[in-house]
């Protein structure tokens, strides 16, 4: 390879160097959030598939392997070899950084969901108030996280970084939902005491007015029976033969 060649592959291999510490770390946060260790185990997969890419590359820049060999077996030239390897290494390390965001999102919208069960809309409303815009939003960045679930195949590392990046960009807005929920939370649950507070007090209300109602009916009542009886006895009176 001439020594343009080499630097390009060198430099292939720093982006990928640049990547893998980030990448590891979202691994490392799913082993934490996910129970059933799905993500290290999808991750570690596509991890295994950079390792053979990147070897696969430096058995030729190290001379492990002859161009000839490669021209033989692929048809690539040692750098055309080399810079397949390197894009084929980080299209899967993108990948496994897909793979692990997807389980974040996933424990996110989980956490947003179970937030959101059971709580009164009027005290989230009145406690946050531009809520219907907020899971509007909210919506929209699951939408978007849904339609790149289809294409799972490892094409190349530009298009794995489109979908990469999906996930880059949207799961901060599902991070600060859920900071907002838990923000507001006391706030929430204080508010729906009050409410059920107010309820009370009103059932309570109306109870006694119901009471009241009734007492007084039954007054009504036994006053009637007996203004009845009086009329009929003095009427009964009045046109008996004396």
């Amino acid at each position: 390879m001439t020594d343009a060649e080499k630097l390009a592959c060198e430099e292939a291999y720093v982006t990928i160097l640049n990547r893998f510490h980030k990448i590891k770390t979202l691994i490392a946060a799913c082993e934490k959030i996910d129970p059933q260790q799905r993500a290290p185990v999808a991750a570690v997969a596509e991890l295994r598939s950079v390792l053979d890419h990147v070897m696969r590359a430096h058995m030729v820049i190290f001379g492990q392997r002859t161009e000839a060999d490669v021209k033989s077996a692929t048809g690539y030239s040692a750098a055309e070899y080399c810079k397949h390897n390197f894009d084929k290494a980080l299209a899967h390390l993108f990948r496994a950084g897909y793979d692990a965001y997807d389980i974040i999102s996933l424990s996110l919208n989980r956490e947003i969901k179970a937030f959101l069960q059971g709580r009164s809309m009027e005290a989230l409303f009145h406690v946050i108030p531009d809520l219907g815009q907020r899971l509007a939003e909210i919506e929209v960045v699951q939408d978007r996280l849904a339609s790149i679930k289809a294409d799972k195949d490892v094409e190349n590392s530009e298009s794995e970084l489109k979908q990469y990046q999906v996930y880059e960009e949207n799961l901060p807005i599902l991070f600060a939902f859920r900071k907002l929920l838990w923000k507001h939370m006391s706030a929430v649950v204080l508010y729906e005491q009050e409410m059920r507070e107010r309820d009370e007090v009103t059932q309570e209300r109306a109870a006694a007015a119901e009471k009241r109602n009734t007492k007084r009916n039954w007054w009504i009542a036994v006053l009637c029976l007996i203004a009845g009886g009086v009329i009929t006895y003095g009427v009964a009176y009045l046109f008996a033969p004396h």
